[in-house]
């Protein structure tokens, strides 16, 4: 199979790519999904961490503010 540029109406260099798709194809899609997904998983994961922890330091700071007007009262 070959895959050619479509650069007729553009003054631009042409070019032509010749591919086949065999079992490494595959394999190599197969394995940039699985880093995709790996990406998408580890980047998901450390934002929800980061506003977890976000989240927790608010509240700390609600309960020690709550803490030291009971201590006044």
């Amino acid at each position: 199979m070959e895959f050619c540029s479509n650069t007729d109406e553009v003054d631009l260099p042409s070019w032509c790519v010749e591919a086949e798709f065999t079992i490494w194809t595959w394999i190599q899609l197969i394995g940039e999904i699985i880093l995709l997904g790996l990406l998408f998983f580890t980047s998901y994961s450390y934002f929800k961490w980061k506003r977890n922890k976000k989240i927790e330091k608010l509240i700390r700071k609600r309960r020690m503010e709550r803490e030291g007007k009971n201590e006044l009262s």
